[in-house]
């Protein structure tokens, strides 16, 4: 065997903690070969990202690391942090989890990049600009080079994960470390993504490590597969073995998680909560000195939907199909849209932002980043809290009571309430976006992509968190999600998004069941195999058929 890329001996990381010491690696051991992809798995805070992030020295000034970190033989504790600079992004690079904070919203996407390769490959003018647009096509953005001057705020979820990769992609490293790169992303672009990975694997002979919650994806990317929990290693090996012949009862329990059942009838005498009728929103093309109007990118054309008290509508399509666009139209978070839109029986599309506020507490988003939406400066409990706050809805009532009820409720322990999201893993992260929703008692609830940085095991949590939700309030959901099996576990009622069109609209089994789209059908493939979804009766043992 030659000798190990990168190996990591007996890792132990700690973090100082109110005054404390806080052991989140305990004793990591592991090594990737030359052109091999090792997957860590395992629920959110169990060590994953920590373990990557300490390989290069990426932790905070409160981390306490020992052991060894050797890359090509040579430790990487004993280097210096100029070395350790020419090193991270060049021979080892990172794809982060949540794109938006890694991102600098000031800068083009091909500033981002020009300065990534110009930094590592000493290209200059119209080469870079050759690179750059080469990278985003072979990423799966269309219309690349018209999309060069595009920020980040401009892109979609799924588009700005595929910008992050092309940075990480473009000085050919010898290491991609990969936290959690298809998380935003639909499952077409995911399955062309994982294929350009794969592809480049065997052209570079680049390594991978590869983080993520999805097991799906460690099956068809992983050579070996390192199982995490509590900060250990309780399991490793060749991931045929892993999957054939798991040993260890919390591999088990990952394999055997997924999606089941279906969620509650929608109640016979449910009132409408909204309803859009022919919604248009258009984006204007500016160019020039003048910035005249030369055209307009159709983001969402000629929708209509309605959505009942305990009714769930399941919005799928592509990265940049439109759908979180319709979800913030329908809430008025954009600006004017064309169309009518009822909420509780009022019309809202033409009014002031004055007037819309007593209706905000009624009509609450999750979304799709969560790092990005809680702000760093204040703690999870005040971030849980500040609806109570703007919408003066504390009453009698003691807020840290309340917010304390809902943190347990979404599976958060109450005593964390004092803590600031960095010190939350991203899934942690996640369910304290959806407490801060949940703890006004909305009317409607957007959720976007609510589960996508969450792992296997808490993902099942969360989807029987908010049926059970949904069943006990009679909340109307409109669930934006790329992960089908989700959004088949979620919704009644199903919406297919393309570029801006629904090109298929019904009952959600009936759309799972019979297809009648082209487009619908690729995206059952993509997400299921050839055979398209699995009939109900296909359920984990144990489980009643929906």
């Amino acid at each position: 065997m030659t000798q190990p890329l990168l190996q990591v001996e007996d890792l132990h990381v700690r973090f100082l903690q109110d005054g404390g010491l806080v052991h989140a690696v305990r004793g990591v051991s592991f090594a990737i070969q030359p052109g091999e992809t090792v997957a860590l798995v395992g629920e959110s805070g169990s060590g994953k990202s920590v373990t990557a992030l300490s390989t290069v020295r990426l932790l905070g000034d409160n981390a306490r690391v020992e052991g060894r970190v050797l890359y090509k033989g040579r430790d990487l504790a004993q280097a210096s942090e100029r070395d350790l600079m020419r090193l991270r992004g060049n021979a080892i690079s990172f794809v982060f989890q949540e794109p938006m904070s890694s991102l600098n919203p000031l800068h083009t996407v091909e500033k981002q990049l020009r300065e990534a390769i110009e930094l590592h490959q000493g290209l200059r003018g119209e080469a870079v600009r050759a690179r750059i647009v080469d990278l985003l096509e072979r990423v799966g953005i269309r219309g690349a080079a018209d999309r060069l001057g595009a920020y980040p705020h401009q892109l979609s979820g799924g588009q700005r994960q595929r910008v992050m990769i092309a940075m990480a992609l473009a000085n050919n490293p010898d290491l991609l470390v990969a936290d959690e790169p298809t998380t935003a992303l639909d499952v077409t672009i995911q399955a062309q993504l994982l294929d350009l990975l794969a592809d480049l694997k065997r052209d570079l002979g680049m390594a991978m490590l590869f983080i993520t919650h999805d097991l799906g994806i460690v099956r068809r990317i992983a050579d070996r597969v390192c199982v995490m929990q509590g900060g250990l290693i309780v399991e490793q090996g060749p991931a045929e073995r892993i999957f054939s012949d798991p040993r260890h009862p919390y591999t088990r329990t990952l394999l055997a998680a997924g999606q089941t059942g279906r969620p509650a009838p929608v109640p016979a005498d449910a009132a409408a909560v909204a309803d859009v009728q022919s919604l248009r929103v258009w984006f204007p093309i500016q160019r020039g000195l003048l910035r005249r109007t030369v055209g307009h990118v159709r983001a969402v054309n000629d929708v209509s939907l309605s959505l009942r008290e305990g009714e769930t509508v399941g919005v799928v399509g592509e990265s940049g199909s439109g759908k979180t666009t319709l979800a913030l139209a329908l809430l008025r978070l954009i600006p004017p849209s064309s169309g009518r839109i009822l909420f509780l029986g009022r019309e809202i599309a033409g009014l002031s932002q004055r007037a819309l506020r007593p209706l905000r507490k009624d009509m609450q988003i999750v979304f799709q980043d969560p790092y990005g939406s809680l702000s760093p400066r204040m703690t999870a409990g005040e971030i849980i809290a500040e609806g109570l706050t703007v919408h003066r809805l504390e009453g009698g009532e003691d807020p840290r009571a309340r917010v304390a009820a809902i943190m347990e409720e979404v599976g958060l322990d109450p005593s964390m309430m004092d803590r600031y999201p960095h010190e939350f893993s991203g899934g942690q992260r996640q369910r304290i976006a959806i407490a801060r929703a949940m703890i006004l008692r909305p009317r409607l609830v957007v959720l976007d992509e609510p589960t996508s940085a969450l792992d296997m095991t808490v993902q099942v949590q969360i989807v029987e968190l908010l049926r059970a939700m949904q069943a006990r309030h009679r909340l109307a959901y409109l669930f934006i999600s790329h992960d089908l099996n989700v959004v088949r576990a979620m919704a009644h009622r199903l919406l297919v998004m393309k570029d801006g069109d629904v090109v298929e609209e019904g009952p959600a089994e009936a759309v799972f069941a019979n297809p009648r789209s082209d487009y619908t059908r690729t995206l059952m493939a993509a997400a299921f195999g050839a055979g398209g979804a699995p009939s109900p009766s296909r359920q984990a043992p144990g489980q009643p058929a929906p």
